[in-house]
């Protein structure tokens, strides 16, 4: 047998080999469908129809056979991993049919009117002391101005605190503050102190400032009588003045108490006492050098002499800013201790002499903004 023929014997071989095993692993299959329809293995060698339904147009229908979206599912569906769904430049992206609730293409969500989720506050009623509330929509709290139990201070045009008010901190005030018996009675109601300030601490109980002088009867604190009519104040510059006596309450030993008045002046003195001695008949007396910078000796200050011994008398020899010289009368040659008062005026006050006093004026309650 020649090769050619041997060949093609054996392609015919391998041809019927090929087809015999075909034969054998292709199953006849069997079965009816509908157009359209996605196909099922109804058994292992027929095929029918699915619930899964696919329009010309490509949109899927699960149990419905007009799909009205690209995937469109008549019934309950499961999803048991996540779902992701993809912002579109459209909104809403996410919807419940018949009704408002909705997601946007942001994530927000718009709830069903009258939605409640538990913990959900539905409403704000006002309590005592209290004005407002809603129980829808956005709701509004305002302080009862008409409530007044002490429970809080009304800040308006007029407030009336009670019963006592205590700060921790500091009350600042920038314009003007009165205080009354009325507002401010420890005593009870008819008498009593009108304004108390007290303090353990070794800080000021009281101080007053007053950085602005009004332009007349200018005072720092004034104090008056019934009639309306200064009695006492201090000025922007500090000085003090009183229509009354000034005196001092001095404890005496059986235990009463009496007063020393001070001896009032014209002008405005500063006085020095000293005690020194006359030897040969001459004394230089130095003045107290830290007197000496707070009055003005340049301005004719006084001396006055008192020996304390026999001798034919003593006068002022010579004066100095710093000095002065005391000789015994007639050129006498006496040595006796002498003692001395002097009296200057102080320094920026030399030309002060009973100067009228501009009394402050009393500011009637009627005109205090507070009242």
């Amino acid at each position: 047998m020649s090769r050619h023929v041997q060949t093609v014997l054996f392609a015919c071989l391998l041809c019927a080999t090929f087809a015999q095993a075909q034969n054998a692993i292709t199953p006849s299959v069997s079965g009816t469908g509908t157009a359209n329809f996605l196909v099922k293995w109804t058994g292992t060698t027929s095929q029918g129809n699915s619930n899964v339904f696919q329009t010309t147009g490509g949109f899927l229908g699960i149990g419905t056979t007009t799909p009205a979206a690209k995937l469109d599912v008549k019934g309950g569906a499961d999803i048991r991993g996540r779902l992701t769904l993809f912002p579109v430049a459209t909104s809403p992206i996410f919807t419940i049919f018949g009704s408002t609730f909705k997601m946007d293409n942001g994530g927000r969500l718009t709830f069903v009117p009258g939605q409640v989720f538990p913990g959900t506050t539905t409403g704000v009623t006002s309590g005592t002391g209290l004005t407002g509330g809603a129980s829808s929509g956005p709701a509004f709290l305002s302080l009862d101005l008409g409530f007044t139990d002490g429970r809080y201070a009304q800040l308006a045009a007029a407030n009336t605190f009670g019963p006592d008010q205590f700060f921790n901190n500091n009350i600042v005030a920038t314009l003007n503050v009165f205080a009354t018996q009325a507002n401010f009675n420890n005593q009870g109601a008819g008498a009593g102190t009108a304004l108390f300030a007290a303090n353990n601490d070794t800080s000021q109980t009281l101080q007053l400032n007053n950085v602005v002088a009004p332009a007349n009867n200018a005072f720092m604190e004034a104090q008056f009588n019934g009639f309306g009519d200064a009695v006492f104040y201090t000025t922007t510059t500090g000085n003090m003045v009183a229509t009354g006596t000034k005196s001092a309450a001095v404890s005496l030993p059986s235990g009463k108490t009496v007063k020393l008045f001070a001896v009032e002046s014209p002008e405005v003195w500063f006085e020095d006492y000293g005690t020194a001695s006359l030897v040969g008949g001459v004394a230089t007396v130095n003045l107290d050098a830290t007197f000496v910078q707070t009055v003005n000796t340049r301005n004719n200050y006084k001396v006055f002499l008192t020996p304390d011994g026999d001798c034919h008398g003593l006068y002022v020899a010579q004066k100095t800013p710093t000095s002065f010289e005391v000789r015994e009368l007639g050129s006498g040659q006496a040595s006796v201790d002498f003692d001395y008062r002097i009296v200057a005026h102080r320094k920026g006050h030399e030309k002060e002499r009973m100067p009228e006093a501009a009394l402050p004026r009393f500011v009637a309650a009627a005109a205090h903004p507070s009242h």
